[in-house]
């Protein structure tokens, strides 16, 4: 694995908020001793302290996002028409089953590490969390690629996909960008550079310690000064308050952001909805019904 590629995919991920299997993070951390690199993350594994480490904190363009059950029960419900839609066409081919997971929240990693389980990782604690090992999927057989590409039309149509939900993505690059700014969010951003100065650490704000040149993005584990550096930052993100401060700017830049953008918001929520609805009958059984003829 690149693991350059996949830091440089994450801080982009944060940013706009994009909670796709390419912006997943990390496991649950093994007992460390101290001066060795954290384990390499493992995939799937279930950990709120690095899948959701600040849960309390609910940006509000989410409402306007797609949540996992919803997510989930689109994507099963588009699975069962091409199923049945295969059985009308007596083909016994079939796509790689829906794998179902819960995704990292949108506070993963958004403001680098806040605890110490993420820190005991080092800044590697987004690597590889919640991801799945990849789907071996199957081509169909030349016979029956054009049935599995007629089903596969037949659940696009039953379950549409979202169009315009970009909007949100937008909206939370935009929020994590502004915000860092705002007058309250750079006070505290001083705070914290001063308390890492105390322990010999220069950073003018939480983003420059977390593209730091010198950590390996090269390797799955964090080196031992990678991991002293994670361990302060949450110590001095503690002290000074940043998560809170950046989120409530955030809340800020969103809530005028929404506004100007509330009939776009409104459509995309309708879609989600609707989306959902259809994804509900079509699991409770009216499956072929949905796709047409």
């Amino acid at each position: 694995m690149n693991f350059k590629k996949v830091f440089t995919t994450l801080a982009v991920c944060f940013a706009a908020g994009v909670l796709a299997a390419a912006c997943s993070s990390a496991p649950g951390p093994a007992v460390q001793q101290e001066g060795k690199s954290a384990p390499p993350p493992s995939r799937g594994v279930e950990d709120a302290r690095l899948m959701d480490p600040l849960p309390e904190f609910v940006l509000p363009v989410l409402s306007y996002t797609e949540m996992d059950g919803q997510r989930t029960r689109a994507l099963r419900a588009r699975y069962a028409v091409i199923d049945d839609c295969l059985n009308l066409k007596k083909v016994d081919f079939r796509p790689a089953p829906v794998i179902e997971r819960k995704l990292p929240s949108l506070m993963a990693g958004r403001y680098g590490p806040t605890n110490q389980a993420q820190a005991d990782l080092g800044y590697h604690f987004n690597v590889g969390i919640g991801e799945p090992a990849p789907r071996q999927e199957k081509a169909p057989p030349p016979a029956a690629r054009e049935a599995v590409n007629a089903c596969s039309e037949r659940a696009v149509k039953a379950v549409p996909s979202l169009t315009g939900a970009e909007i949100t993505d937008e909206i939370k690059q935009k929020s994590y960008i502004e915000a860092t700014g705002l007058a309250d969010v750079v006070k505290v951003f001083k705070k914290w550079s001063t308390c890492m100065l105390g322990a010999g650490y220069s950073y003018a704000s939480p983003m420059d310690a977390m593209r730091d040149a010198r950590w390996n993005w090269e390797s799955p584990t964090a080196d031992r000064e990678e991991i002293s550096v994670a361990r302060r930052d949450v110590e001095c993100k503690q002290k000074s308050g940043v998560a809170r401060a950046w989120f409530e700017g955030e809340v800020e830049v969103q809530r005028a952001a929404m506004v100007a953008h509330q009939g776009e918001l409104d459509g995309v929520k309708k879609q989600i909805e609707n989306r959902d609805r259809a994804a509900l009958r079509i699991l409770d059984g009216g499956r072929a019904a949905e796709g047409g003829s």
